[in-house]
């Protein structure tokens, strides 16, 4: 089924973000209840490097778009959260995974 905003939820130090992505408008956003933390269209920028401020602590945003989805939250070179949106990148190694057996298919098949 297409879910056109996927989502999830992390608790980063002592409060509780909510990662979305639009895969219509490819709108990428981080958020604390109301409060916008980041937000930008993934569209035309596949590497994103940013800082952000949660809780008054700066963390280093990098999502990669392109072919193999990415997104981790770092602080001062330590990992924080390893993958930001689970789903997304779930979706996208089954994408690559069904291309691959189908290039594949069609390589043996003549």
């Amino acid at each position: 089924m297409f879910k056109r905003i996927q989502q999830q939820n992390h608790q980063v130090a002592d409060t509780q973000i909510l990662v979305s992505y639009d895969r219509l408008t490819s709108q990428f956003q981080i958020s604390n209840g109301d409060d916008v933390i980041y937000s930008r269209s993934l569209l035309l920028l596949p590497f994103i490097r940013s800082n952000i401020v949660i809780s008054n602590s700066t963390y280093s945003l990098k999502v990669i778009s392109l072919i193999l989805w990415r997104a981790k939250l770092e602080q001062s070179g330590n990992i924080v959260i390893s993958e930001l949106l689970r789903p997304r990148r779930a979706k996208s190694i089954a994408s690559i995974a069904y291309s691959t057996l189908m290039s594949v298919l069609r390589f043996f098949a003549g």
